[in-house]
């Protein structure tokens, strides 16, 4: 069923319009007008539990207004032959100018069986919308993704935030809407600790509304990440992670995060080993501090070319570390990009460190940028997650090798693909 609003300032219930072939009735149902980050949307609030069946061809209707479309939720999937589910889209109208054009995602929503509502999109004027059938999984958001993804907003910088190109904006609060709208299970703020309070929070409770996880945080500023702090056991270096540890802390529970990652530079003055043991040490002491605020410290092995001088570069020495310190408050971040570069052979240090991974993290190398792009073989490490049923987040730390929103969408494409395989 499509029904066709009134104005924005005459509310009023919907009528009715049978669009699909088949009458979808006389049930009456209301629009709520909502607050959002990109302009108004709308909350579908339906009157009615019945849902008119909506044939399997695809079906066409140009719209003389331009309108917010808003994907009904329902109460339980209805069929028709055993495969087919319904879905009622609710249109209303909304005078120009659009905040942006958002056409080519006008069906990228999030699960329309959540329990929670689901955002509208906005069309221009007089665009041809289709409504195909479930057969074709015709959208990212009502698509199950079988791995959990996470976009980010910026990991070296709140200027380069994921889907930059697609969102139009630097507004965070944009950006999860959008994960949200394409099906995404979280969002990573890793730079969270650097970020304004106010925006830490409203980060915080947009992703709560929207029912997504809250990614990995960096425990520290980024211009602190390759002082080595943690190498040092010393009376000030203890104090000095004390107060960044309760910084993060507070952080991470005002954007809904549990898990703290954590990076150190090493002294070049001296001698590797004792700060490798100090290391060891110090993440013992920081646990227990972990476990009581119900936090998860992250060990990540990075690539040297593009952070030297770090205490961890390889992925054997981090899960060596993680089982030292015997603690279930520090956990592994398994990044493809820096794993690849440093060690390579991903499928087996994948199987090797599995009994320790809390995070995944892809991306490309050389360059760090999206999918299909370097070395990384990202079908044998999604086919490792999904036959193994790892259910953490698969957070997509990378950029773009040509910025844009054509490049995004069809890395979007590509994903799916991989996803599906």
């Amino acid at each position: 069923m499509i029904g066709v609003g009134k104005p924005l300032d005459q509310p009023a219930p919907l009528k009715a319009v049978d669009l699909l072939g088949d009458r979808a009735g006389s049930h009456q149902q209301s629009l709520e007008q909502v607050g959002w980050a990109q302009g108004v949307g709308w909350s579908a609030t339906p009157q009615c539990q019945q849902h008119p069946h909506v044939p399997g061809a695809h079906a066409k209707t140009r719209l003389a207004h331009a309108v917010v479309l808003v994907f009904d939720e329902l109460a339980e999937p209805a069929q028709i032959d055993g495969e087919q589910e319904i879905a009622e889209i609710e249109v209303g109208p909304l005078l120009p100018p659009l905040p942006r054009d958002v056409l080519d995602n006008a069906f990228a929503v999030r699960r329309l069986h959540s329990p929670t509502p689901c955002r509208g999109v906005i069309a221009p004027l007089g665009v041809v919308v289709s409504l195909p059938s479930m057969e074709d999984e015709w959208s990212y958001g009502h698509m199950a993704w079988q791995l959990r993804y996470a976009s980010h907003l910026g990991y070296r910088s709140s200027e380069e935030p994921l889907f930059k190109g697609s969102v139009g904006s630097l507004d965070p609060l944009a950006h999860v809407e959008y994960a949200a709208s394409i099906g995404f299970s979280g969002v990573q703020y890793a730079l969270a600790r650097g970020r304004p309070r106010a925006e830490q929070e409203a980060v915080g409770a947009a992703l709560a509304r929207r029912e997504l996880e809250a990614g990995c945080v960096i425990y520290t500023t980024f211009n602190k990440i390759r002082q080595p702090l943690w190498s040092d056991t010393g009376h000030e270096a203890r104090a000095t992670l004390a107060e960044e540890l309760a910084l993060s802390f507070d952080t991470a529970r005002r954007v809904g995060s549990r898990y703290l990652a954590v990076l150190s530079g090493l002294d070049p003055s001296r001698e590797e080993k004792p700060q490798r043991a100090a290391f060891v040490e110090n993440l013992r002491w920081a646990a227990e501090r972990a476990e009581q605020a119900g936090m998860v410290l992250l060990l990540e092995s990075v690539d040297r070319s593009r952070l030297p001088g770090m205490l961890l570069h390889h992925i054997a020495d981090a899960h060596e570390m993680i089982a030292a310190v015997d603690s279930p408050s520090v956990r592994l971040i398994f990044d493809t990009a820096h794993i690849q570069a440093m060690d390579g052979d991903l499928i087996a240090h994948l199987e090797a460190t599995w009994d320790a991974i809390a995070v995944v993290q892809l991306a490309d190398t050389p360059g760090r940028l999206e999918p299909g792009t370097g070395d990384v073989d990202f079908a044998g490490v999604l086919g490792v997650l999904k036959r193994r049923g790892f259910r953490g987040l698969v957070e997509l730390e990378f950029g773009w090798s040509v910025p844009g929103r054509d490049a995004e969408q069809a890395g979007l494409e590509r994903l799916r693909q991989l996803d599906a395989a």
